[in-house]
């Protein structure tokens, strides 16, 4: 993974990450974001549960238990994660803080 400077954009041609997501800040955007996750990891758990342990006896095993929610944990968190980072132009490199 290369990591790339960024230089502060200033002036009136400056990109704001609010203007970059259209009408939705990008508070607004980071709740929605974290709703749907919540929706849709409940409902792969539902998923995997009722109908797909009955049809694929190899997800009941460790190994398919941990394939299967290795993959969703990054589908459903971290590339959201990674998404929501880029929209708001910070650098993982800048940390929480700044």
């Amino acid at each position: 993974m290369r990591i790339r400077a960024v230089r502060a954009n200033t002036g009136p041609s400056a990109t704001t990450p609010s203007t970059r997501l259209g009408s939705l800040s990008i508070a607004r955007q980071t709740y929605i974001t974290f709703a749907t996750l919540l929706l849709v990891w409940t409902l792969a758990w539902t998923l995997k549960v009722y109908v797909l342990d009955s049809h694929v006896a190899w997800l009941t095993t460790r190994l398919g238990g941990f394939a299967f929610w290795s993959a969703t944990k990054f589908l459903v968190w971290i590339l959201p994660a990674l998404w929501l980072i880029r929209v708001s132009a910070r650098l993982v490199l800048h940390g929480p803080f700044g």
